[in-house]
């Protein structure tokens, strides 16, 4: 979805691409290495944060646009498993989340939603697994040129609007019959390849805000607010009912289950979990 051959970067994307490279190659590497034995399809990589921390353009872009730095980051990965000849798909996790993003589900409000937040729970309830349209893929039906368009979880699946292939080679023609029949029609004229689509598991969890004393021994995990949080990849099934977890998250908007109407303007929170640490604590 990211690269830096074929794709126009912003001189932002570029050098937070290379602050990457550089982190991972000099902090990194060596535990990429370590990971040839393996044989997961998927792998999660943990990341501190103090390290990310330790770079002024990693820094910012991790606490202003979290999803956005870690889709870039996940790019580098990609590059250095495949240079260390590691046959995983690494997925980047960032653990150990300062003390300014730690906060509590109470405390959540619209306000806070995309902002990365810290927060320590105790899992409730787990869904059946499930995969989602992550990433579709789409050819045009008239030059056969091929686009991506990355969806939206729990949304209705978005397609083109319009090929800029057609359109380039309707300026560049003078033949009225050459126009494409995808500028003539009322809906675009594009194919779903399903085979070049991108599916990520996930699984929904509900959770509850969990209250500790200092040597771990639990005071409070019955809190009346729940919240819905969602995690993907290799998290899928890994965290069950009745354990503790601190989830570093963004805050997203989800519409209401039991909407009547497709544009009910109302919303919920909800949390894109991007890594979970398991709390060793004492249930009362």
């Amino acid at each position: 979805m990211f690269g830096e051959e074929g794709i126009d970067l912003s001189e932002e994307d570029k050098a937070l691409l290379s602050a990457w490279r550089e982190l991972i190659e000099r902090r990194y590497y060596k535990d990429i290495e370590s990971l040839l034995a393996y044989r997961d399809e998927v792998f999660g990589f943990d990341v501190q944060h103090h390290d990310l921390a330790s770079n002024d353009i990693l820094r910012s872009a991790f606490h202003e646009q979290p999803v956005h730095c870690l889709e870039l980051g996940n790019t580098v990965l990609k590059e250095q498993f495949q240079r260390a000849g590691v046959h995983m798909r690494g997925v980047l996790r960032v653990v150990g989340l300062g003390d300014e993003y730690r906060t509590t589900i109470d405390a959540l409000r619209m306000r806070n939603r995309y902002k990365l937040v810290s927060i320590d729970v105790k899992i409730v309830e787990v869904s059946d697994a499930y995969g989602w349209l992550k990433v579709a893929a789409y050819r045009c039906r008239d030059c056969k040129d091929e686009q991506t368009i990355v969806q939206r979880r729990a949304r209705e699946r978005e397609s083109p609007h319009f090929c800029m292939a057609c359109i380039r080679k309707a300026q560049e023609s003078d033949d009225e019959n050459q126009v494409p029949v995808s500028l003539l029609a009322r809906r675009p004229n594009f194919a779903l390849v399903t085979e070049d689509c991108f599916y990520e598991d996930a699984q929904s969890l509900r959770v509850r805000q969990v209250v500790y004393d200092d040597e771990g021994h639990v005071l409070n995990d019955a809190a009346p607010e729940s919240l819905e949080a969602v995690v993907a990849d290799e998290m899928v099934g890994r965290l069950t009912p009745s354990t503790y977890y601190r989830l570093n998250a963004v805050v997203k908007l989800e519409p209401l289950r039991d909407r009547t109407f497709a544009k009910d303007t109302r919303r919920v929170l909800s949390l894109e979990v991007i890594s979970a640490e398991e709390l060793a604590l004492f249930p009362a």
